[in-house]
């Protein structure tokens, strides 16, 4: 059966690419009531398809660790994941400050269910949990870059002190949830390709940890 959540990442991909064409046809001022086109197209990339394929393929990762099977697509993390990402890319060109809100309420619940799978997947499974801790701080930075992100278009960010939130937004999806998921899938993934392991135990959570 084909994974839900790549289908939407390639869809996703899809529309990424058409809406470039938006950078053409606001340089000709065809576009210029969609002040959040930009920060649209970033996150039809960054929401829409690295955090779709990340949905779609951590679940197996972790499983694989354990030598268990696939898990079962989880329909109520994807429902809750796609309709955030709706709600979102329908308040962000607007600037609807309640549609971002939802949208974004919708996602956070939608990554914490994913945090909660994972945890559930990897339990009891020390040796093959290398790569998990990886992949469950990626998320967690992931929610923190939610919060930001939808502070920068309500305005609460004033009131947790954030200098400059929009690098504290930017960073914590990068360099937090990109890079430790990228991060976790090399340990994941190399063993296949080399025949031996990223690194030792002790090593790995050296790495993680710096």
């Amino acid at each position: 059966m084909l994974n839900p959540f790549l289908l939407m990442a390639v869809f996703y991909l899809i529309v990424a690419i058409v809406a470039a064409v938006d950078a053409a046809l606001t340089s000709f001022t065809l576009l210029p009531w969609f002040v959040g086109l930009p920060w649209l197209r970033v996150h039809f990339i960054t929401l829409g398809i690295f955090t779709e394929a990340a949905f779609g393929v951590l679940p197996a990762f972790v499983a694989a660790r354990r030598g268990t099977a696939t898990p079962a697509t989880r329909w109520d993390i994807w429902l809750t994941l796609n309709a955030g990402l709706v709600v979102l890319l329908a308040g962000i060109p607007s600037v609807n400050a309640s549609l971002i809100i939802t949208g974004g309420t919708l996602v956070f619940i939608a990554v914490t269910l994913l945090i909660l799978q994972l945890r559930g997947l990897g339990a009891g499974h020390s040796e093959g949990n290398g790569s998990l801790k990886f992949y469950v701080a990626g998320l967690v930075y992931l929610l923190v870059g939610i919060l930001v992100g939808t502070g920068l278009w309500v305005g609460w960010n004033e009131a947790l002190r954030l200098g400059i939130p929009k690098e504290v937004h930017i960073h914590a999806n990068s360099w937090g949830f990109a890079s430790l998921v990228f991060a976790g899938l090399l340990v994941d993934l190399l063993p296949a390709l080399t025949g031996a392991p990223l690194a030792s135990r002790r090593t790995l959570t050296t790495i993680f940890w710096a």
